[in-house]
């Protein structure tokens, strides 16, 4: 909930909107906030997705050591310091980070020798410029690649979404995406996860269709 001195867990990236015919889009990546002054954002609309309201003509400020929301509150209650860079939200909305719960990052399974590895690191940014500061990415064929942006990305080294991945999806013998491990038995049913969770996986997905219940169980 937005209110009060509150700090908002996805600061790093504000989404304003302004309602017109054409949605007017302002997004500021804040991650290299730290080496420059702090940011306030002012005479905003908050919209309050908890309470399901709008909190008119609200400042918002940025701490520019955290990249993250020190302080909230009306307008006339909330000092802006000195050497800020002072935004101001007049008739804008502001709302909290975005998630993509369903995203896969993938070549193209159809021509395998054209891979598309610089094609879906190019949509780490786009994610953002469209206000979605986290995706759950549910599996493919490019894990290595992803679980290196995830990591990049929270080192604060790539500009992107926070990714939740799985890695390589479990499938049985035959896989119905290139990438997946295929499982038949409870023994590889183990393996398989004990791969991924040394890969590195924040969870596991299996896309079975047809498998015994002691393999699934495993």
């Amino acid at each position: 909930m937005l209110s009060g001195s509150e700090r908002w867990p996805d600061g790093k990236i504000i989404h304003m909107m302004k309602p017109s015919a054409l949605l007017s889009l302002l997004l500021l990546p804040l991650a290299t906030a730290a080496q420059g002054p702090a940011v306030a954002i002012a005479s905003v609309n908050i919209v309050d997705v908890a309470a399901g309201k709008i909190i008119p003509r609200q400042t918002v400020l940025i701490d520019p050591a955290t990249s993250r929301i020190a302080a909230l509150g009306s307008a006339e209650s909330i000092i802006i310091p000195a050497g800020a860079k002072t935004i101001d939200g007049q008739g804008y909305f502001l709302i909290p980070g975005l998630w993509d719960m369903h995203v896969h990052f993938r070549n193209n399974p159809v021509d395998r020798d054209k891979p598309l590895v610089d094609e879906n690191a190019a949509l780490l940014e786009l994610f953002l410029y469209h206000g979605i500061v986290g995706v759950r990415e549910m599996g493919g064929d490019l894990s290595e690649h992803v679980f290196k942006w995830r990591d990049e990305i929270r080192k604060g080294e790539r500009v992107g979404p926070r990714i939740l991945t799985p890695g390589r999806k479990l499938d049985v013998a035959t896989p119905a995406w290139p990438g997946s491990i295929a499982v038949t038995t409870p023994d590889e049913a183990r393996s398989a996860v004990q791969q991924m969770k040394q890969a590195g996986a924040d969870f596991i997905k299996v896309y079975f269709n047809l498998v015994e219940p002691a393999t699934l169980k495993a």
